[in-house]
């Protein structure tokens, strides 16, 4: 995004023009008879008509450049107005139709932006001419060959003169790159000088049912009310006041109404077609987007059940590897699922080696665990265990389980921490085990380059006040959590860090809603990485239609602290994050948890991400189900040494399960406000068709 908002201002001043022409053709019905020979034939009598009237039918903008909306909406001279004038007093309803058409090509060497490029309001006007409602939101088409954009209707018997007002809104897409050396520019300099883009505008009518594309929220706002499978969360929202969403990185972005499919008909129902994939609907998003969970590679345009297994990349549970043998590493690699192999990429800057000095800067990479770049055995490289061993997940391609899966992996490879169960994380503090040894102390307090111990001697074990004893002559100490009477489980603070210190360094805990966010993301998970790389295999020419702005929730809040609550927090219990307590709460508390593409605190390298708990929670169990297990996005605890994520059981219930186990993997995208279902009905023979048609065999 950086180098196409730079290419945008460098070339913001270019003196261009945009042409939108209006080309106002109409349809009128005067006074006429239908008589029907036999008594099943409709007689449509009545004084009949529909006008549309002329008005501007030209408009030429200057200092033409890449928009965002917001930049789009402050001008004035992008837009025309136009109004439908109709009377129906038949006896049956007139459909008419607003279709969009290529305007008049202009002379050499002149080029016609492609039609992709260009977005599209569609907005209601009341009888001043101020705006009403968005009927097309930033909309963009493949083709604006006869594209129908909008259907209304006259209703029979209008006795009355029904008038009806309209604006039109074109512009560039912010996404266009100009740029003479960007080589995914879609425009050169030369070209967009003198580039244009024409459209007509054309109503027609008659008496024919018709129906037009809808932006994907705006059809399953319509659903909603007849629907049983689409539900609003508004009702959970009322029966739970403390719930909301958090869809936006912004807590005071204005939201919308939020949808769900649930029950025992939404599987069927929810069907979506996009980028050779099978997708379900899971929801809408606070900001008009629609959330979507993969189900697969299509077959014949369709998205059956009996889709069989797949080539996917299978993942093995995390385990410490020794990596004295890997001199080559890579930030991401690609694959071949005919041969079975993985290529190792963009190693540039990298160390060749993994040690004491240079594990930090390896965290997160990949390697074949040689000096080679390409193997049929890749492992992930996810956190220290020691200068010649990483805690790694290993990858294979073969045949996926089930065709709902992309493949399986574990989330992370290491368990022994709580920071483990970040989509993204910071600074680990694994777990130490040990003997009850010495006396333990309420504060420990570093000065002069040691620790002071005080507040009172709990004695001979470490109990909910007393948790800390001396490490080293007390240059370290230990923060001792659990404790059940034979084993005893502690992190090792040192450099005067107290426990509170630790848990921000690891899920940036917060003490109070006002603290800063002190310690952003620095690492991907295993699951992140996955799905990164799988994105930029499959979905990168789709980016288009995707929201990127949307939040991927990781909630790391605190249930319940228990023995690392410093001062009065059992020993006997389990850390506990928010969603240990499964609920339907769709609130993303921190910010450091949201993750999206535009939130620097945690940045997402492409808008993807898990299922919530509460978003399987919404679902229920019926609908989330696949047969396999799979992995969800919700923290749910750490226990005396393992870190603990939400899953979703073979059954679609909920589950935890230790963050190194690897299970499969449904990445969910969301489709942009904008982006229009062309075609179908959401079931599995007839899915919804999101962008155009691609033919895939695994």
């Amino acid at each position: 995004m950086e180098n196409r908002e730079s290419n945008k201002k460098k070339y913001l001043y270019i003196v261009g023009s945009l042409i939108l022409v209006i080309a106002l053709l109409g349809v009128t019905y005067a006074w006429f008879t239908y008589r029907g020979e036999t008594s099943e034939q409709e007689i449509i009598a009545g004084d009949i008509y529909l006008n549309l009237s002329e008005g501007q039918d030209e408009i030429t903008m200057t200092n033409v450049f890449p928009e965002t909306k917001e930049e789009a909406r402050a001008r004035d001279d992008n837009f025309i107005t136009f109004e439908i004038n109709g009377k129906n007093t038949s006896n049956k309803t007139i459909y008419y139709e607003i279709i969009l058409n290529h305007g008049t090509d202009k002379a050499s060497p002149k080029i016609r932006y492609n039609d992709a490029d260009l977005r599209f309001d569609l907005i209601e006007l009341d009888s001043n001419g101020d705006e009403v409602s968005y009927l097309l939101n930033a909309v963009n088409y493949d083709t604006l060959v006869n594209k129908r954009i909008y259907v209304d209707t006259i209703d029979a018997s209008t006795s009355n003169e029904v008038s009806r007002k309209y604006k039109l809104r074109m512009w560039l897409d912010e996404e266009v790159i100009i740029s003479d050396s960007e080589p995914n520019a879609n425009y050169t300099t030369d070209e967009f000088k003198n580039g244009y883009a024409t459209i007509k505008l054309i109503v027609a009518g008659d008496f024919e049912e018709k129906s037009a594309p809808k932006p994907a929220y705006q059809l399953i706002e319509s659903l909603s009310s007849t629907a049983s499978y689409i539900a609003s969360y508004d009702d959970i929202i009322t029966q739970n006041p403390t719930f909301t969403t958090q869809d936006q990185v912004s807590s005071s972005a204005p939201k919308q109404t939020v949808y769900y499919y649930t029950g025992n008909d939404a599987s069927a129902n929810s069907n979506v077609l996009f980028a050779g994939y099978c997708w379900q609907i899971i929801r809408t998003t606070d900001n008009g987007g629609v959330r979507m969970i993969y189900n697969g590679v299509a077959v014949n345009n369709k998205c059956e059940t009996t889709r069989g297994a797949t080539k996917g990349i299978n993942g093995t549970n995390g385990t410490s590897t020794s990596l004295s043998e890997a001199t080559l590493f890579g930030r991401s690699y690609d694959y071949n699922l005919t041969t079975g192999e993985f290529t190792i990429e963009d190693s540039t800057g990298l160390p060749t080696a993994w040690n004491n000095t240079n594990y930090k800067d390896l965290i997160g990479t990949y390697t074949c665990k040689s000096n080679s770049a390409t193997c049929t055995t890749l492992y992930y490289v996810g956190s220290y265990a020691s200068s010649t061993n990483a805690y790694t997940a290993s990858y294979t391609i073969e045949d996926v389980a089930h065709f709902s899966q992309m493949g399986t992996s574990a989330f992370n490879p290491n368990y022994r921490s709580p920071a483990l169960v970040g989509y993204m994380f910071n600074t680990e503090y694994d777990y130490k085990s040990g003997s009850k040894e010495g006396e333990y102390y309420t504060n420990a307090v570093w000065e002069n380059g040691a620790y002071i111990l005080s507040s009172g001697n709990g004695g001979s074990a470490p109990d909910t006040e007393h948790h800390y004893i001396c490490d080293n002559d007390c240059a370290k100490v230990r923060y001792y959590y659990y404790a059940d009477g034979s084993s005893y489980y502690y992190i090792l603070l040192e450099n005067g860090k107290t426990v509170e210190d630790a848990l921000k360094e690891m899920i940036n805990y917060k003490t109070n809603a006002n603290e800063i966010d002190e310690n952003i993301n620095v690492y991907n998970s295993a699951m992140k990485g996955y799905l990164d790389n799988w994105y930029k295999k499959n979905l990168t020419a789709y980016a288009s239609y995707l929201d990127s702005t949307t939040v991927y929730c990781n909630d790391r809040s605190i249930r319940d602290l228990v023995g690392w609550n410093s001062s009065a927090g059992s020993l006997t219990e389990y850390l506990q994050f928010k969603q240990y307590s499964a609920n339907r709460d769709l609130n993303c508390v921190n910010e450091t948890d949201r993750f999206a593409v535009t939130n620097y605190k945690a940045e997402l390298t492409y808008p993807i991400g898990l299922l919530t708990e509460p978003e399987r929670n919404l679902m229920t169990a019926n609908f989330a189900k696949t047969g396999q297990n799979y992995w969800g996005a919700s923290p749910s605890g750490m226990d005396y040494n393992y870190a603990g994520v939400r899953r979703v059981s073979t059954a679609g219930d909920k589950y935890i399960s230790y963050v190194y186990s690897s299970y499969g993997v449904r990445g969910v995208v969301t489709l942009l406000p904008s982006t229009m279902l062309e075609n179908g009905s959401g079931t599995y023979d007839d899915p919804y068709i999101v962008g155009p048609l691609v033919t895939r065999t695994n």
